[in-house]
Formats: C-alpha cells, structure tokens, sequence
C-alpha cells in the first residue's frame, strides 16, 4: 500500500497518481529528490469507507449535484476527517516506511512521533495519495 520513491519497476500512473510517478521518475533519474514514498490509494480505503457512510459525506454529494457551493459541506467533511485515526495496518505500513527513511532515524518512528510530526511541517516526507 505504500511505494518508496526508488520502487523498481516502476508502478502505473493510476496505482500512485502524477506527483507520485514523477518523483519516483526523477529518483530513478539520480535527479536531487528527497527520499520519501506514495501511499496508494488502498492505504486509504479504510477511512475512505467510513466517510461514505457519514451524513456530510452526502451533503457534498447533494451540493454536486445541485450545483451549490461546496464550501461549508467540504469543510464538515474535512472537520469528519480530523477524528479518522490510523488503523493497526495503516500504522504498520506507514513506520515501516518511515523507518527506511533517513531523516527518521532519531525518531521513535511511529507516526505519532512529535520529531516526525515536526518534519512533515518542515516539508520533508511527504506522502502522497
């Protein structure tokens, strides 16, 4: 569910998206990228089921179809988003990525982890989707 930039062969487009393809092209090429990785849209799919199921998420299927403004259903949405918590695999998949990364290395190379967490702020790791 999760691709290190240097994945040979390469995956197709729809399995990590353009950014993702392009830095994982550009490693391949010895061109100056960060280490990092993709999560696939699968590493996703548990929260992504949930959602489904919420009231806000067919708030902003009705405001699509209306044609409405989707800013205040987006942001319901979103605000659902910030309660969804990794589950045992997503958090498995995701330290043993991070633990093959070298700006991790003096973290405890959990997701959770502030060092992390503070390095995602900083721009470094970024995960794609």
């Amino acid at each position: 569910m999760i691709y290190p930039f240097s994945t040979t062969p390469l995956p197709a487009l729809a399995e990590v998206g353009v950014k993702g393809l392009s830095l994982m092209r550009m490693t391949h090429a010895d061109l100056p990228v960060p280490p990092g990785f993709v999560c696939l849209l699968a590493f996703f799919e548990p929260w992504l089921t949930i959602l489904h199921t919420t009231p806000e998420w067919a708030s902003v299927q009705i405001a699509i179809q209306k044609g409405a403004d989707l800013v205040t259903s987006t942001d319901a949405l979103k605000a659902v988003c910030t309660d969804l918590a990794l589950t045992t695999n997503q958090e498995g998949d995701l330290t043993e990525s991070l633990q093959a990364l070298p700006f991790v290395s003096e973290c405890d190379h959990s997701p959770r982890d502030k060092k992390w967490q503070a390095a995602q702020v900083e721009g470094y790791g970024d995960a794609d989707a």
